[in-house]
């Protein structure tokens, strides 16, 4: 069977990610899923970092979810060999040692800009704490302002 070319540049954005020290994508844990998922949204959405999976997103609890991404994820540790992805360095220098939190807020708010790009910041705020209402409007707007969005 055939491994798509899209499942090839997922095995190498994950090696990459762990090679940048971002991200030692462990399937199991809960949270390298979820930081995944805000990985990929962040690289492909905003960096241009084509992994093939920029329409399939969705807006759930944790932020934008592509379940097509969940299915690939779970099947990449038997992928061999991995097509080469290059992280750049603005993206690396934007996420690394960054939380679960911060990459959940940070792909939300990119997902209303791209979605409403008529609204000013003050709304994407509001709309990303009507969802959110544990973020911190002052988080919100540091992020906005690093996203440059």
């Amino acid at each position: 069977m055939a491994v798509s070319l899209r499942k090839k540049k997922l095995a190498g954005f994950v090696e990459a990610l762990k090679e940048a020290s971002v991200l030692d994508f462990k399937v199991s844990y809960f949270n390298n899923r979820l930081k995944l998922q805000k990985l990929v949204y962040l690289a492909d959405a905003y960096y241009r970092i084509k992994l093939g999976y920029g329409n399939s997103y969705n807006m759930y609890i944790h932020g934008p979810y592509s379940p097509n991404l969940a299915e690939d994820y779970y099947k990449i540790d038997i992928i061999t060999p991995a097509e080469t992805v290059n992280l750049t360095d603005e993206f690396t220098r934007l996420v690394k040692g960054k939380s679960e939190e911060w990459l959940e807020l940070a792909a939300t708010a990119l997902m209303i800009r791209k979605r409403y790009p008529e609204i000013d910041e003050n709304h994407v705020i509001k709309l990303v704490r009507s969802g959110k209402p544990w973020a911190e409007e002052e988080v919100l707007k540091d992020i906005i302002t690093e996203l440059r969005i």
